[in-house]
Formats: structure tokens, C-alpha cells, sequence
């Protein structure tokens, strides 16, 4: 298991977005937090928005988060499944 959880997508899309601050479109955020995603499908899920792509656009919109902190957040460290998410 890698040492960090890798969201390159994410990463990408963090650093051409951050600088923008919470005025995000939803193609920016679709960019942003569904692209990582094995479970989105660009082609047939557009009017689709599970509840973690909701909870994290709320956030990025009102300013509470922004695309390099929250791409920093999960790169930190600890790849799926290690201690650090299992709360050990």
C-alpha cells in the first residue's frame, strides 16, 4: 500500500482553480472533486451529485475550504484503508 493517497486529478484541478477562491463553477467543481472518482462517469452521471460532491461543494463555496487546502488535506498522508483512516 503507498504511503500517500494519491488524487492527481484533484492536484491538477487545485492548482489551476485555487487562485479563483470560492467562486467556482459546477464544471470547476466536477473537475475538482469527481474526477478521482472510479465511480463517475463523465459521460452518462452529469446530472448525478452524490452527497460527498455536495458536502464538499458547500464548503468550497462558502470559503471554508479551498481547492489547494483541500488537495493538501488529502495527500498528506495515509493511503485507503491505513491507520490513519481507520482511526488507529
Amino acid at each position: 500500500m503507498p504511503d500517500k493517497c494519491r488524487f492527481v486529478n484533484l492536484e491538477e484541478a487545485a492548482r489551476e482553480l485555487d487562485p479563483r477562491g470560492p467562486d467556482l463553477s459546477r464544471g470547476d467543481l466536477r473537475a475538482l472533486l469527481c474526477s478521482d472518482c472510479d465511480f463517475f462517469d463523465e459521460e452518462h452521471d452529469d446530472e448525478l451529485e452524490c452527497s460527498c460532491f455536495q458536502m464538499l461543494a458547500l464548503l468550497l463555496r462558502r470559503g471554508v475550504l479551498t481547492p489547494g487546502s483541500l488537495a493538501a488535506a488529502v495527500n498528506q498522508g495515509g493511503g485507503a484503508g491505513s491507520e490513519d483512516e481507520a482511526g488507529g
